[in-house]
């Protein structure tokens, strides 16, 4: 399959951070047309990104994994494409082909059938190998040096044997509840046989045992994930303590144990994060990359995003959302004049017929507008000092939350270990930055714990968020901007000793942070018009 191959877009949905799509294309391994579901984030033109091939179960299509599993939520996280062809043929009518659901339609095995009946149509293990994969890797931006494999079930049986047998091209694998030992698992032995035959040395190469014997491959560490309530694990037909068993110095396993968890999506779903993070670490040498880009950096990326809607190539969709993450964002004078951030929401504001996109790019320059005039009269002789009182007085929330905010001066801070729990690097690094930042300075009299204070405020980011998105990172970046402000010391100390409750702080508005002369400033330069040839000259 070359570059040339043409995919026909069955369905696309926006999802998180990206867009799941379905596309179908003539199978020359299959004869026949195939799906297949793609996750692809959102990235920039020339950005190639890892992808993770997922290969479904028994009586599967494309469609179960990317309705079923959640793994969109990971896959935009992490800046992953997800791919998952369908499990077998489709309208090639083999007698028989219906007849069960272990043999023929929705069970093709993974594998290249020798037996005649199957022979010319079953050819999923090829299909996988020498078409699907070089067909995502021409059509989709692609690292290949960051390439993974996993699978469920039937599927896992594929992504164990597959991903062994060609290790340069899949640098990572791991399974859910996978059929490991097919030779031994009466489950199989039925589409084995009319597969490949009685011979059973035929089906050696199709079963990881086997193949896991002779792998010379480089050393790897396989992820092996089981429920402990599965009945096709306690029936002995997945046998993962056989593939455990193997001595290859160049495999190692790990072996997750999930006591109570079933076969069903319900499974995959609570603990495919893992699996994602599993992979990721793989790749990039046992970490995550959770880094946040500088301010800086998120403004243009943002800027790019919101030049390609004002140019007409993108729709405007995703434009209100964009804004909203900019003024999250600690935007200094310097940052406007660099990126000319300005420029593209003036052009934005010009172009945009919704009412309420244009009053929002409307509000952002007014704020912009009250920095740019700002750095004049900054420096002047007269200008006031701000007492850290006044800060204190003037950072209160609304009157409604007040009576809310007085509760919490003297309300003990709950332990909590919902964030450890989840496993979400992401987070814990987003904890990390908050604790340093509340610590950047001597802590004041009465400071409550600066470690629970800051999973507090994490904790109702997400929630608030509803996840680890552009608007969670614009969010915390400025809380993190503001506590560390030395010119705004009562902020942080409000925080640390509860006069700001932490489920507030992590809702308060940029404006709500910002110190008194800051505020004095908006508020003067809001009541003015707009002037648009500041932008032009940015």
């Amino acid at each position: 399959m070359t570059s040339s191959a043409i995919l026909t877009e069955v369905s696309t949905n926006r999802s998180f951070n990206g867009y799941q799509k379905v596309f179908e294309h003539k199978s020359n391994q299959l004869g026949c047309d195939m799906k297949f579901g793609a996750y692809i984030p959102d990235h920039e033109p020339e950005q190639k990104l890892p992808v993770l091939f997922y290969l479904s179960g028994l009586t599967c299509t494309e469609a179960n994994f990317l309705q079923k599993s959640g793994c969109q939520r990971f896959a935009s996280q992490h800046g992953v494409i997800v791919v998952n062809p369908d499990t077998s043929p489709r309208g090639v009518k083999v007698e028989g082909d219906d007849e069960s659901w272990d043999l023929g339609v929705s069970a093709g095995h993974y594998l290249d059938a020798t037996e005649p009946k199957w022979a010319k149509h079953y050819r999923m293990y090829s299909y996988i190998v020498e078409e699907f994969v070089p067909l995502i890797f021409n059509q989709f931006p692609v690292d290949q040096a960051k390439v993974g494999i996993f699978g469920h079930s039937m599927g896992g049986h594929g992504a164990l044997t597959i991903g062994l047998r060609n290790p340069s091209v899949f640098k990572s694998i791991s399974a859910f509840a996978a059929i490991c030992n097919p030779s031994a698992a009466s489950l199989t032995n039925k589409a084995f046989t009319a597969y490949l035959g009685e011979d059973r040395s035929n089906w050696a190469k199709y079963d990881s045992v086997e193949v896991s014997k002779v792998y010379a491959g480089p050393k790897r560490t396989i992820l092996l994930d089981q429920g402990t309530a599965d009945t096709f694990y306690t029936g002995k037909n997945l046998l993962p303590e056989n593939l455990i068993e193997v001595q290859n110095p160049n495999i190692e396993f790990d072996f997750r144990r999930r006591e109570t968890y079933d076969h069903s999506y319900f499974y995959i779903a609570t603990f495919i994060e893992e699996h994602f993070q599993f992979h990721v670490k793989s790749w990039n040498s046992g970490k995550l990359t959770v880094e946040m880009p500088s301010c800086e950096e998120e403004v243009l990326r943002i800027g790019k995003k919101l030049d390609k809607m004002v140019e007409g190539k993108k729709e405007m969709d995703a434009a209100e959302e964009l804004i909203e993450a900019l003024t999250e964002l600690p935007i200094t004078m310097d940052i406007l004049t660099k990126t000319r951030i300005g420029v593209t929401i003036n052009n934005l504001r010009k172009k945009a017929t919704d009412e309420k996109l244009t009053k929002k790019a409307k509000s952002l320059i007014k704020q912009w507008k009250a920095l740019l005039e700002s750095k004049s009269s900054s420096s002047t002789p007269n200008s006031k000092k701000r007492k850290d009182s006044d800060y204190a007085d003037s950072n209160s929330p609304a009157d409604s939350q007040q009576s809310k905010e007085s509760e919490s001066r003297t309300a003990h801070l709950p332990k909590t270990n919902g964030l450890s729990a989840s496993g979400d690097e992401v987070r814990q690094k987003t904890v990390e930055l908050l604790i340093n930042a509340l610590k950047s300075s001597d802590l004041p009299d009465g400071t409550h714990d600066p470690e629970e204070i800051a999973m507090r405020v994490e904790e109702k980011l997400f929630e608030v968020h509803r996840g680890t998105g552009p608007k969670y990172t614009a969010a915390v970046r400025s809380r993190i901007f503001n506590l560390r402000d030395k010119k705004n010391p009562a902020l942080r100390e409000n925080v640390l000793t509860g006069a700001i409750n932490p489920a507030i702080f992590a809702e308060m508005k940029s404006e709500e942070m910002a110190s008194s002369e800051m505020k004095q400033m908006r508020e003067k330069f809001n009541k003015e018009a707009i002037d648009v040839s500041l932008w032009l000259l940015c």
